[in-house]
């Protein structure tokens, strides 16, 4: 007789409950990502795989959630935020642009910027809801910028989404 997870097959978060909440890499060893003007894009399967699986970070180009279509050219798609995070903060993902050259710190917050003028404020707030080990997704379906999950384990979604508010001296 076999046992399985008692969980339906499109509400499971997570059949694995060792995994940890951030991924880690061999020492010397990065994940491998490319800048495509948009989003940070995973191509290698067992990188994107194991990135989904260890903190529940990015989207399947295929799937609604992680890379689980078995297309062979499909590829996880990490937003700007988690991008930022797992490279300069994290230091286990290597962005580089199209043309397979590495991108530092600065010439991400560059191109981050030129795409989404909030983009400093949207990391504030990332790593603030990062910080408190809750897994977050993006909220545009919601009508906010970002979508927490409370625990990695239950994948229990928040009451609201979360919505930046820009302040401005000249709005007083």
């Amino acid at each position: 007789m076999q046992f399985s997870f008692p969980c339906k097959r499109k509400r499971c978060f997570n059949k694995n409950l060792n995994f940890t909440p951030f991924p880690s890499c061999e020492i010397g060893e990065r994940y491998q990502g490319r800048f495509t003007g948009l989003s940070v894009e995973v191509k290698d399967p067992v990188q994107a795989k194991s990135l989904y699986d260890s903190g529940c970070f990015g989207k399947g180009s295929k799937s609604r959630g992680g890379p689980a279509s078995g297309d062979e050219d499909e590829t996880l798609l990490l937003g700007l935020e988690e991008s930022c995070f797992l490279a300069y903060y994290l230091n286990t993902l290597e962005i580089t642009n199209l043309t397979g050259s590495s991108m530092d710190y600065q010439a991400f917050l560059e191109s981050a910027n030129k795409l989404n003028e909030r983009f400093v404020e949207n990391l504030a707030c990332y790593l603030y809801l990062k910080s408190k080990n809750w897994v977050i997704k993006s909220g545009i379906k919601f009508g906010g910028d970002f979508h927490p999950y409370f625990s990695y384990l239950q994948a229990k979604p928040s009451l609201v989404p979360c919505q930046l508010l820009s302040y401005s001296s000249n709005s007083l």
